[in-house]
């Protein structure tokens, strides 16, 4: 029968010889309030989830969303003014007969102009890689409630800028290789086999070159947001991205096509009353300018067009700035639904 003196209070055995030692003071968790909720849930995220997740970023981060876009947005169409520019100053005399020549040839032109802004426009979906990368950084701060600026967004991103860069560089320079390879077969087999032929060979081809660049471009979405998170190369942000959304590409791509078609849609709705009222002020001042000097109508027409610059680029800002916080959205939900992201998130919520 086993018998004790006293209890051995504040005592504790050392296993390594035996002996009774006194134990260490243990020192009691403090109370501390519990971890503010993030404008992102820290949990894995629905479908409709993800499609608000954007908004919502949009809406705690404006400076950053929209400051980085509308950079982005003036950087772009500078660029393209100055090659309209070129392009008018060196082509007016042979683009002035060309109009003047027949109505086929102004049909044609116009065709060619339509389907150019169309591949600019996918061309231009390449820079989304710098905008999401950035934006990653402000959603990772969602998750904890914390603010984050346009300054604060562009000096986390010390080290990575240029691959950044670099890669939106490389995406928009391989789709462009990849068009104009398709334009130079189509053009060799109009030569060969008639214009017909040419032009049939060439829509398809586009339609190929666009349906290529729809599959890929969101294999590779997550370039940009690997890049900013994770520090790897431009390389290995590839192909982590290209693993990352072959896991549940169906939803993925549901997420990222019918997300960027939303974003559309209500950014029409809301820009579609001030092109009405656009299209009233046009039309009264062309005809009070029936009698007006010769100097009225170029005058009004500059001030017009500036107008309309402005409201198109604005609307550029918003779906560019719309796009970027999506793809932000889709790569932290990737994350926790396949990694247990969502468990890191929580544990330094407790620790801060």
């Amino acid at each position: 029968m086993f018998t004790q003196n006293s209890p051995d209070w504040g005592l504790t055995v050392d296993w390594s010889t035996g002996q009774r030692v006194p134990a260490k003071a243990r020192r009691r968790p403090q109370w501390s309030p519990p971890p503010v909720p993030g404008i992102l849930p820290k949990r894995p995220l629905g479908f409709f989830e993800v499609l608000d997740g954007g908004f919502r970023l949009m809406r705690r981060f404006p400076g950053l969303t929209y400051g980085s876009a509308g950079l982005g947005a003036g950087l772009t169409a500078g660029l393209f003014a100055l090659a309209g520019a070129i392009t008018w100053y060196f082509g007016h005399s042979f683009l002035t007969k060309l109009l003047n020549s027949s109505e086929e040839a102004l049909s044609g032109l116009s065709f060619v102009v339509q389907i150019g802004a169309g591949i600019v426009e996918y061309l231009t979906l390449a820079i989304l890689i710098v905008f999401s990368g950035m934006t990653s950084v402000g959603a990772r701060e969602a998750f904890f409630g914390r603010p984050m600026t346009l300054r604060q967004g562009w000096q986390s991103l010390r080290g990575c800028r240029r691959k950044l860069f670099s890669a939106a560089l490389l995406m928009g320079t391989a789709h462009l290789v990849v068009l104009a390879v398709f334009l130079a077969a189509a053009i060799l087999a109009g030569a060969v086999g008639g214009t017909v032929i040419g032009l049939t060979l060439g829509t398809a081809l586009v339609l190929v070159w666009w349906a290529l660049t729809v599959f890929f471009g969101i294999r590779l979405s997550l370039t940009g947001c690997i890049i900013a998170q994770e520090r790897v190369g431009i390389f290995s942000a590839i192909a982590r991205s290209w693993k990352m959304t072959g896991r549940g590409f169906l939803q993925v791509a549901g997420q990222t096509v019918f997300g960027f078609w939303l974003a559309n849609q209500v950014i029409g709705i809301i820009a579609t009353p001030a092109f009405i009222y656009l299209g009233g002020v046009i039309g009264v001042l062309s005809i009070l300018m029936l009698g007006g000097g010769e100097l009225e109508g170029p005058a009004v027409a500059a001030v017009l067009g500036t107008i309309f610059t402005g409201l198109f680029l604005a609307i550029g800002v918003l779906l560019y700035a719309y796009r970027a916080a999506l793809l932000a959205t889709v790569y932290f939900n990737l994350r926790m639904r396949s990694e247990g992201y969502d468990l890191v998130l929580l544990a330094e919520a407790e620790e801060v």
